[in-house]
């Protein structure tokens, strides 16, 4: 049975960058209200096309990703952000 240590939302966006483009696994609700599980990473720059990255603002909760089941990037709302598996610890988020 897995533990699971509590993670604030506020610092949900920092233990992810800490990851330093190692894989983590993110459990998060769609905006539809589906429940997704996502196996991504940051750091990958292999599939960029240039232009602008308009989601991604210090105003919002949204966090681009690059998903390896999808082989494409994906936004992350960290708004919604349930649980968090990374480097061998698993986290429920909470506000």
């Amino acid at each position: 049975m897995k533990q699971y240590e509590t993670l604030a939302r506020v610092r949900a966006e920092s233990v992810i960058k800490q990851t330093n483009g190692k894989f983590f696994t993110a459990v998060f609700e769609k905006k539809n209200g589906d429940t997704r599980v996502m196996n991504a990473r940051l750091g990958v720059e292999k599939y960029l096309q240039g232009g602008e990255n308009k989601v991604v603002k210090p105003s919002n909760s949204y966090m681009t990703v690059f998903d390896v089941q999808a082989g494409g990037y994906r936004t992350l709302n960290l708004g919604t952000l349930q649980e968090l598996h990374t480097q061998g610890k698993n986290y429920k988020v909470v506000d």
